[in-house]
């Protein structure tokens, strides 16, 4: 039963009735709560639960009788069967990747979860110093070079590594790499993520937002890995200038503090950044750039 004053509560008594303590929930999104709780693998080391309940979910959920009356952000909504299906499937999808993955640098790791639950979930590695985006601003964008560098040789790594495996991220931004205990940084979050070597995924076109790949304005449902190479350019842009790249703006080199960041690390970010999918690098490109 969804509590209207509590929605993401659904996950937590989920959860709960399962014996997986919850200490607190971390978000409520449209298509997912992310809740840190107990680990049962490490007693004492926490973790963090995604399930597949998000606000997205609440009328869907709903009784009948109060589903007029369902109203918030964008509670409203309403999606058919074949919607579900696929948010279904593309959580397993995240899912099993993540696992296929674990161990590998550059990507977060699972350790387990179950897809045929009532509330399809998974549980993650615990990063209290939270996602870059968290960090980055705390510090108004002003960082350092040394760290600029080893969140972009890290993130070029995990991009690598999805990309051998034929999956492109999608959405790959600040929110969705987490920084380690060790001082690295870890890709998560592929809820948006499709295999290329299956056919399109999801609509064609995604609202404009002026920091996604210019291809997601006609060709989203075939966006391949070249996309989160754009994306790891824009993060560069936005680590190194604290702002984010706009179209027929500065580049990367233009805008950066003079003599602040290595040279090399500001092309990259202006080769990611190609209007045209086919003039951007590869991952692996990048790494060994980056690597010297």
């Amino acid at each position: 039963m969804v509590d209207f004053d509590y929605p993401a509560g659904r996950f937590t008594a989920f959860l709960n009735a399962r014996g997986v303590e919850v200490r607190r929930i971390i978000a409520f999104a449209g298509l997912s709560t992310l809740a840190l709780v107990d680990s049962a693998d490490a007693p004492g080391e926490p973790a963090v639960a995604k399930g597949l309940s998000g606000y997205y979910h609440v009328i869907h959920d709903a009784p009948p009788e109060r589903q007029p009356g369902t109203y918030g952000y964008y509670w409203y909504k309403r999606y058919g069967p074949e919607q579900y299906a696929a948010w279904h499937t593309a959580f397993r999808f995240e899912y099993e990747t993540l696992r296929a993955l674990r161990g590998s640098p550059g990507i977060v790791e699972v350790s387990t979860g179950d897809m045929d639950a009532a509330i399809p979930y998974y549980l993650m590695r615990h990063h209290p110093a939270g996602s870059l985006a968290h960090h980055a601003g705390s510090l108004g964008w002003d960082l350092d070079a040394d760290f600029v560098l080893t969140v972009a040789r890290d993130v070029a790594g995990g991009l690598e590594t999805l990309h051998r495996r034929g999956v492109a991220h999608r959405d790959l931004n600040a929110e969705n790499v987490l920084l380690t205990e060790e001082g690295h940084a870890v890709v998560a979050d592929l809820g948006c993520a499709r295999d290329v070597r299956s056919g399109p995924l999801g609509p064609a076109r995604r609202p404009d937002e002026f920091h996604w790949p210019p291809e997601y304005a006609t060709a989203y449902d075939t966006a391949d890995a070249k996309a989160d190479l754009y994306a790891l350019g824009v993060l560069i842009h936005q680590m190194t200038t604290g702002r984010m790249p706009r179209y027929l703006g500065p580049s990367c080199v233009a805008a950066a503090p003079a003599g602040r960041f290595p040279a090399e690390l500001l092309k990259i970010a202006d080769a990611c950044l190609e209007h045209r999918p086919e003039n951007r690098p590869e991952a692996a490109d990048v790494l060994a750039r980056l690597h010297p």
